[in-house]
């Protein structure tokens, strides 16, 4: 049984390491620990049913991983960004991953990222271009021009 639960937003998988300092000089650091969380959250994956886009992910974990984690600076970071929260009662994804931060920087664009000030408008605007939304359908229903 896990001791802890780690509700994650982050589009990819993220592995935390703990280094040791070599002992020999000159040498590389070794990592000594670490420690996955699962990501994947706003990224479609083929479902029983269809497709599905889950708004978060979590990754249950032992109290030795806890403590590996708890030495991570970038954990850390993201725990604070909002992009990850450990608790240790096991809950619905959907329920803790609503007062979460909703998604990072690397998730891929929505229709709503092509709305007016959207996400996709204002990143393509940095760099001069313009990029309409993607059209919705099925290809065959398309009129022929």
């Amino acid at each position: 049984m896990a001791d802890y639960h780690v509700y994650s937003t982050l589009t990819c998988d993220q592995t935390y390491p703990v280094w040791a300092e070599n002992t020999e000089a000159g040498g590389p650091n070794v990592m000594d620990a670490a420690v996955t969380i699962k990501g994947g959250a706003n990224v479609a994956r083929k479902a029983y049913d269809g497709v599905a886009t889950p708004q978060g992910m979590r990754t249950d974990i032992s109290q030795a991983q806890h403590d590996v984690l708890l030495q991570n600076d970038a954990f850390k970071k993201h725990e604070a960004a909002g992009y990850i929260v450990v608790v240790q009662s096991k809950e619905k994804i959907a329920k803790v991953v609503a007062d979460m931060v909703a998604k990072d920087a690397s998730a891929p664009y929505v229709a709503d990222d092509y709305k007016k000030g959207g996400r996709a408008n204002v990143e393509t605007a940095k760099l001069g271009l313009k990029i309409d939304a993607p059209k919705v359908g099925n290809p065959d229903d398309a009129e022929e021009e």
